[in-house]
């Protein structure tokens, strides 16, 4: 029983970490390190990633530079604005699980979110285009699989 209460305690106090909310270049992260001077803090935000299930799927890429310039490229009308994409990114399926969102990013009024896979690769998509969430759980399921995929 004193196990039990040790093991209780001992999870609280590890659990009640603060979590900071930092802004640096329009682009927000979580950490348990308080922020640059710098940045923009909010002390302590409280906010545990969830492993989500979005209805969309969406192209994943792990640099976010491929997702501006296919922005920059469709506000240009070029004729193929998403090769970059097509080439250095992946195809994250519909109602596959990620961890998320870590990071939110805004260029030129579209917002991106970093997810994480279960490859623990993590990758940025577009919020719009994969909403609504059809799922989301603080605990990590046993099935943890993202099924993530070459663009062919």
């Amino acid at each position: 029983m004193k196990f039990l209460l040790l093991c209780f305690i001992s999870c609280s106090f590890f659990a009640s970490a603060d979590i900071y909310k930092c802004e640096k270049n329009g682009v927000v992260s979580f950490t348990d390190k308080p922020c640059a001077s710098s940045n923009k803090e909010k002390k302590p935000a409280y906010i545990t990633p969830k492993y989500l299930t979005f209805k969309w799927g969406s192209t994943a890429c792990e640099d976010l530079k491929y997702w501006k310039v296919a922005v920059d490229n469709i506000e240009a009308k070029t004729s193929m604005p998403f090769q970059d994409t097509d080439k250095h990114c992946k195809y994250l399926r519909e109602n596959t699980i990620v961890l998320g969102v870590l990071e939110k990013h805004k260029y030129k009024n579209i917002e991106f979110g970093q997810i994480q896979a279960s490859n623990g690769k993590k990758y940025w998509i577009e919020l719009p285009a994969v909403l609504p969430i059809t799922s989301e759980r603080t605990i990590r399921p046993n099935d943890w699989f993202t099924d993530i995929r070459d663009i062919k």
